[in-house]
């Protein structure tokens, strides 16, 4: 999962014990007030433990997005979700509202992480790449789709 592309979440991860203190560091502390050490200790666990599942804090911060964009750590793929075969049955305006309901869940989900992202891009390339996507790629298309279909 530490790839960081959405399409593969779902499968549970052996760093799970660790990426809700994590994310807890990040959304109080930001990118650089949360280190491993601290991660460690708010986990309950040695930093070699966090390490051998988690090898840097930017691989600790996709893990804590990417399982804040599924919402659990079942190990189910995001597209074998039922929220997501929902929005590939129905008339075109069901399923573009099942689209719109999931985006704006995951967005909730992820919102406090944001201003974490943009700093954290500065410090990390492959952030940096997530980062350009969440802020121009994935907002465009659900605008585009909205405005083009004409969705209440």
């Amino acid at each position: 999962m530490q790839s960081g592309r959405f399409s593969e979440l779902g499968a549970a991860s052996e760093s799970t014990h660790s990426v809700v203190p994590a994310r807890t560091r990040f959304l109080r502390y930001g990118w650089h007030g949360a280190g491993m050490h601290e991660i460690a200790r708010d986990a309950g666990v040695s930093v070699e433990t966090v390490y051998s599942n988690l090898p840097s804090k930017a691989a600790a911060f996709k893990e804590v997005l990417n399982l804040l964009v599924v919402g659990d750590d079942q190990p189910i793929p995001l597209a074998e979700r039922p929220e997501f075969r929902a929005a590939t049955v129905g008339s075109l305006t069901e399923r573009l509202r099942a689209l719109a309901a999931i985006h704006t869940e995951v967005q909730g989900r992820v919102a406090g992480l944001r201003m974490v992202l943009r700093e954290a891009a500065r410090a990390d390339d492959d952030l940096a790449g997530i980062e350009r996507m969440v802020r121009y790629v994935i907002p465009r298309p659900v605008a585009w789709t909205i405005e083009t279909f004409q969705i209440p």
